[in-house]
């Protein structure tokens, strides 16, 4: 008789790009009045990240808070570049990313791990202006991020996610570390290939399965982590890995391929509240993605 067994549950922060939707004046209000030490910097991307955390409290098995909105954050944590462009020699102004380690610190169990996601060099959009040498120019803007996440796990953080459409060779090669996990939900094969190429744990939507299972010919997969996925998608798994190596992984705001339902009437969203970031929508997020992370074995 098979029996349900329990996967962990990972989060991968906020897939969107762009600033998350505005809160409401009463509740920045109200985060603002909140005791917290004296001194300590915040603005609205602190507010976005204790936001995520507390939303998957309960939850997820590993935090994990961040995502592309955070490339404002990492842009002004890097000095030598101006109005997009590197213009001298790129440097870590890490006062900022510390803080954030230091105000998720109190914000999470000891026990519970946490992650932080940020998007890849590639990702920010800054070109170079400067070094004249495409290699040049990311062996330098890699050696400030490998400061910046560095400083951040000094401070508690256990690891980071880098998260990218598709990732620079340069940028897999210099930042390959085993505290930084390379990240693209839906992947083609080229891109996943030069993934694994680095790390041999993939985190992908169930869509990109059968990819996945072919490319295991080529290279050595240790463990998969399914993107906002549901038991039957978990279930294809176990022809290929053992179910401790099976992680389900929850991904906010993802684009999950389906489309808002239609008025018959109108044509209009029936829902036209969907994609609003509220609080209360991101814990049933969260808590309808726990109570599907499992897989049935014998």
């Amino acid at each position: 008789m098979k029996k349900r067994q329990n996967l962990i549950l990972q989060s991968f922060g906020a897939a969107c790009g762009k600033m998350p939707a505005p809160p409401k004046a009463t509740e920045i209000a109200e985060w603002i009045r909140e005791p917290r030490p004296n001194k300590t910097p915040c603005d609205l991307i602190t507010y976005y990240l204790e936001r995520q955390l507390k939303a998957q409290a309960g939850y997820a098995d590993i935090l994990g808070c961040g995502g592309g909105f955070c490339a404002s954050r990492i842009l002004e944590s890097v000095g030598g570049h101006k109005s997009g462009c590197a213009t001298g020699e790129l440097y870590a102004i890490a006062e900022m990313m510390k803080a954030d380690a230091e105000y998720l610190k109190p914000l999470h169990k000891a026990v519970t791990p946490l992650n932080i996601v940020l998007p890849a060099p590639s990702a920010l959009g800054l070109k170079d202006a400067y070094y004249k040498d495409i290699h040049e120019f990311y062996s330098a803007i890699c050696e400030v991020y490998a400061k910046l996440m560095r400083e951040q796990r000094d401070r508690g953080v256990k690891s980071h996610i880098l998260c990218a459409d598709s990732f620079a060779h340069a940028e897999l090669e210099e930042l390959s570390h085993e505290k930084v996990f390379f990240f693209t939900p839906a992947p083609t094969s080229r891109q996943l290939s030069s993934i694994l190429e680095y790390q041999n744990a993939v985190a992908i939507i169930p869509a990109k399965l059968p990819m996945l299972f072919e490319l295991m010919n080529e290279y050595e997969v240790r463990d998969v982590c399914l993107i906002n996925a549901a038991p039957s998608d978990f279930e294809q798994c176990l022809e290929h890995f053992d179910p401790e190596n099976i992680r389900a992984g929850g991904l906010e705001n993802a684009e999950s391929g389906t489309q808002p339902e239609k008025d018959a009437g109108t044509g209009k969203d029936k829902n036209t509240d969907a994609g609003k970031d509220t609080g209360n929508d991101k814990n049933s997020f969260w808590k309808d993605l726990k109570e599907k992370s499992y897989v049935m074995k014998d």
